[in-house]
């Protein structure tokens, strides 16, 4: 478990054992569950030993992907060591437009620029959340694209952050994604993000995944 003291955090995100990871794999591999990358936040106030151990964590849980909500200031800092532990990083969006976070596509244009283990994790309802086009971006940039995260939300309006609602009645072309993604063969990880208030996870994912199932058909 994460320590809830901030100074005992820093430690742990360099010292949590390797080990746990290998566990953690081996409990997912027992179950029959495909990993596809590990999602761990990386911020421009980590030392470089605490974005070192992050890559190590991914390698333990036997992973060749991680996705991150990052900085983009600290692109170039990250693209190092996706080199050096050879991990393919994606940096996750979201809608908050604020500086020096990922929501837009010139936010991704500077982060990437350059820099050759940097990638996308594209997330297509906070994308539609900030005012833009996922469908298109996609198609630009699918050889780019670590995972795509599928969640409906309503669009930012008035200064206000567009809601997450169930799938099917928010603004977010989730169906024309699939559709995309279906026509054009893209061996992309597609992952139900279930974050709108319903009726409890279990019948909740299964409701999106019936979405899923039927937008595809």
């Amino acid at each position: 478990m994460l320590p809830s003291d901030p100074a005992a955090v820093k430690r742990w995100r360099t010292s949590v054992p390797l080990d746990e990871f290998r566990r953690i794999r081996k409990k997912f591999d027992d179950a029959g569950i495909v990993l596809s990358a590990y999602t761990y936040g990386l911020r421009s106030n980590f030392t470089d030993a605490e974005i070192a151990h992050a890559f190590e964590m991914t390698k333990a849980l036997g992973v060749d992907t991680l996705n991150t909500s990052a900085n983009v200031s600290m692109a170039s800092r990250i693209d190092r060591f996706a080199g050096q532990y050879k991990i393919r990083t994606g940096l996750h969006n979201h809608a908050s437009m604020k500086p020096d976070e990922f929501s837009t596509p010139d936010d991704f244009r500077k982060a990437l620029e350059g820099l050759k283990h940097l990638a996308i994790n594209l997330d297509i309802g906070h994308f539609t959340a900030a005012g833009f086009d996922p469908v298109n971006y996609l198609e630009q940039n699918a050889h780019r694209i670590t995972t795509v995260h599928i969640k409906d939300r309503k669009r930012n309006r008035d200064g206000r952050q567009g809601d997450n609602v169930p799938f099917g009645q928010g603004d977010t072309p989730i169906r024309e994604v699939l559709q995309l993604m279906k026509k054009k063969r893209y061996k992309i990880p597609a992952l139900i993000e279930y974050e709108y208030n319903g009726g409890g996870p279990v019948a909740e994912v299964r409701r999106c995944f019936d979405y899923i199932k039927e937008a595809l058909a």
